[in-house]
């Protein structure tokens, strides 16, 4: 028995000092700047794409400022600089990892498909983590997508209280500007297995607070509906389905409607737009009533194909008690208002313009 005993003594004895040994190990490399150093050294090495971790300051336990990031594969680039990262350890108690903060100054991505081809659009494919991951407060100063014809800036990207555990993720809010608006998208829920669910709040407002929108999101990123009541000058409600899953630009299927714009001394009542496309490449139809001066009204029917800074094509149809009017040209707004068109007038009644005259009256002009 005596025997047994020491020999139980001398095994708890060495895993007690092979434990304290893990612990020590991992102390060093945690909580010393030399055992951080060497840490990053191996994930240069080992980990596909990273190419540069340059002189990272500080400690994986206290936290850790790296000044410079590089990540290159064969379809992307992305180079970050000023990382500042401060996890809270003791979650690891919790079999949680908890970041008290994630904060980056800028962040450049670059598309490396060659320009002119086609690329695979937007995707989300991302797989659970084994343990829960919290990120308390996260911030990217600025934002830049560059490649394959697309440019897109972002900056002051905001993130508060993230948890992605098993297969969803929840966000208290996020929040970015561009150069024309600013956007938060709030209370969102997401999964991010199979067809990627998302919904959430989103409100905005242009730089100049001239166009503000409140309304909410929901479905997948094969079809996310939405729904969204917009405040300016010409105040409506959009509603419809966008599609982002597998897209370069997204596609949307949407109704615009009002209730009363005045432009001058004209009112559009009951108005309906119909819009399919991309911002870029889009068509449209319209269905509205015109209210006139003089207690005239004419219901205005048409469609067009246009971009953001112009209409390549477009048609009107305006029937009323004094006839009826064609109008098809282009029309563009930028950089400066100008267009071509045609008008023919069929059946006007010159009476309600002079109750002198009489007959009907036809015209073309251009």
């Amino acid at each position: 028995m005596s025997g047994l005993m020491k020999w139980t003594r001398r095994g708890l004895v060495a895993s007690l000092s092979i434990t304290v040994l893990l612990v020590l190990t991992g102390v060093s490399l945690l909580a010393t700047e030399s055992g951080t150093r060497w840490t990053i050294e191996q994930l240069e090495k080992n980990m596909p794409g990273i190419s540069r971790i340059e002189s990272p300051e500080g400690t994986f336990w206290r936290g850790l400022h790296i000044p410079d990031l590089l990540y290159v594969d064969s379809e992307r680039k992305v180079h970050a600089k000023n990382i500042e990262l401060r996890i809270d350890w003791r979650s690891a108690l919790a079999r949680q990892l908890k970041f008290n903060l994630l904060d980056v100054e800028s962040v450049r991505y670059q598309d490396l498909h060659p320009a002119g081809s086609r690329s695979k659009g937007f995707s989300v494919n991302l797989q659970a983590p084994q343990i829960p991951v919290r990120i308390n407060s996260s911030r990217i100063g600025q934002f830049e997508l560059n490649g394959n014809g697309t440019s897109f800036e972002a900056r002051e990207i905001k993130m508060l209280d993230a948890v992605l555990q098993d297969s969803s993720l929840s966000l208290k809010s996020i929040a970015a500007k561009t150069p024309e608006v600013a956007l938060t998208i709030s209370a969102i829920r997401a999964g991010i297995e199979g067809d990627v669910t998302l919904r959430g709040v989103v409100d905005w407002i242009t730089t100049d607070n001239v166009w503000s929108g409140h309304g909410s999101v929901k479905g997948t990123l094969a079809l996310l509906n939405f729904e969204q009541e917009l405040t300016g000058p010409y105040p409506f409600t959009a509603k419809g389905t966008v599609v982002l899953q597998g897209r370069v630009e997204p596609e949307f299927n949407a109704r615009i409607s009002w209730n009363r714009w005045t432009i001058a001394d004209v009112h559009l009542d009951e108005g309906i737009v119909e819009l399919r496309g991309t911002i870029d490449d889009y068509t449209a139809e319209y269905e509205l009533i015109a209210e006139l001066t003089g207690n005239r009204f004419a219901q205005a029917t048409g469609s067009a194909r246009g971009s953001t800074v112009s209409l390549s094509e477009f048609d009107a149809r305006l029937e009323s008690r004094a006839g009826s009017a064609g109008i098809n040209g282009t029309l563009s707004w930028s950089p400066a208002l100008s267009g071509d068109a045609s008008i023919n007038i069929s059946g006007f009644d010159p009476a309600l313009a002079d109750t002198r005259l009489s007959g009907k009256l036809d015209a073309v002009a251009r």
